[in-house]
């Protein structure tokens, strides 16, 4: 079953309020724009002690990246690409945390990444209430369903995996 989130004014959203984890994890979920044309999914997660957000949809509809990197959000950062998304649409996204690594896909393919070390992450102020684990969606409405976290085994934080480097290319 899906959960339905309403038009926001701007913004409106779903947060995780419990405990989560901050390392090496992984968690996805299938979202879709049921009416809108922005951000119909703006995923906030932690890394380590800060959060991101992935953004699908974003700066009118076709932005996808990880907000905010070194103070540059989704839309002006190594990560930004641009992409269409249909409306009723179900767009599978995934999320990997690692000691290396930021790994966002959607379908399958790696839509965004980026080296943990050496950078600062941060989230637009907009995204606050979705601390320390939510999503939201701007000026649309927007449906989730299948939503998963899990840890990661050991095997998976060394190096690369076998799902890692096959992914690994952008689309």
């Amino acid at each position: 079953k899906a959960t339905t989130i309403g038009f926001g004014d701007p913004l409106t959203g779903i947060r995780w309020t419990g405990d989560v984890n901050r390392e090496n994890y992984e968690l996805e979920l299938e979202a879709r724009r049921t009416d809108g044309y922005d951000f119909f999914c703006g995923l906030t997660f932690p890394v380590g002690e800060d959060h991101v957000t992935f953004v699908l949809g974003g700066w009118g509809g076709g932005v996808v990246g990880i907000s905010s990197i070194d103070g540059y959000d989704a839309s002006e950062n190594d990560t930004t690409q641009f992409r269409n998304f249909e409306n009723d649409k179900w767009y599978k996204v995934r999320v990997r945390v690692d000691p290396k690594r930021i790994r966002c896909w959607i379908d399958d393919k790696v839509a965004a990444e980026t080296d943990r070390e050496g950078h600062e992450f941060d989230i637009r102020y907009e995204m606050d209430p979705c601390v320390p684990l939510g999503v939201a969606a701007f000026q649309c409405t927007a449906e989730y369903r299948n939503f998963r976290v899990r840890k990661l085994a050991p095997a998976e934080t060394k190096g690369k995996t076998q799902d890692s480097a096959q992914q690994s290319e952008k689309p």
